[in-house]
């Protein structure tokens, strides 16, 4: 009896048999798996509210210069394809729907230019000015031509910080003309995470979509 003790005890002082060890090794894998899921989607969820809020930060502070200096003007002196020079026609009355990348409007004597370029190689940028126009008035819907009179470069989105314009099929501004009512301006842009932000951090935020209609006052 006392020998049957013995060995019964000594068996047990040898540890985990192989079937409970595997068991404890699948349940602190699983625990493992378990945590570090929870982590990542932690993380995510972290990354994504701080890459979206610097994203649409800029997207809606560009949004609202735009609208108030569009809405506040006394009148639309053209929109154009500034980054490729080529400009709307110069029609001050006829019904008609002008597209293009650039637009400058006019405020007593003070002009507003805005320009919105993507391009596929870099991040594009939102900048505008206030040019200078000591030529007739019939030819100031040039100033949409940006070629022979670029932009000052004052920034509205900072796109050394990881932000980009996307490049659209729709262009940015859109001036509805009509004999009589008032000049209607649709303002449309996109805005991604890039540059020193890595891959996945880029592509859980996406393309963030700014837009607005705009009534000359």
């Amino acid at each position: 009896m006392v020998k049957r003790y013995l060995n019964l005890t000594l068996k047990n002082s040898l540890g985990f048999t192989l079937v409970e060890a595997l068991i404890s090794v699948a349940i602190v894998s699983i625990i493992g798996l378990m945590v570090t899921t929870l982590l990542a989607r932690t993380f995510e969820s972290n990354t994504k509210t701080r890459l979206l809020g610097i994203v649409k930060q800029n997207g809606q502070n560009a949004l609202n210069f735009m609208d108030n200096a569009i809405r506040q003007a006394d009148s639309v002196v053209c929109v154009g394809n500034g980054s490729t020079g080529s400009v709307l026609p110069d029609d001050q009355t006829a019904p008609a729907n002008y597209v293009g990348d650039t637009i400058v409007v006019k405020n007593s004597n003070t002009y507003t230019r805005i320009q919105i370029l993507a391009t596929s190689s870099v991040n594009g940028s939102i900048r505008t000015d206030a040019p200078l126009w000591n030529d007739t008035k019939t030819t100031e819907y040039k100033l949409c031509d940006t070629s022979p009179n670029p932009l000052t470069s004052q920034m509205l989105v900072n796109t050394d910080s990881g932000i980009a314009v996307n490049l659209s099929s729709t262009k940015p501004f859109t001036l509805n003309r009509v004999v009589g009512p008032k000049d209607v301006v649709q303002i449309y842009f996109e805005l991604r995470s890039t540059g020193s932000n890595t891959d996945f951090e880029n592509s859980i935020v996406g393309n963030q979509i700014f837009q607005t209609t705009v009534v000359l006052r």
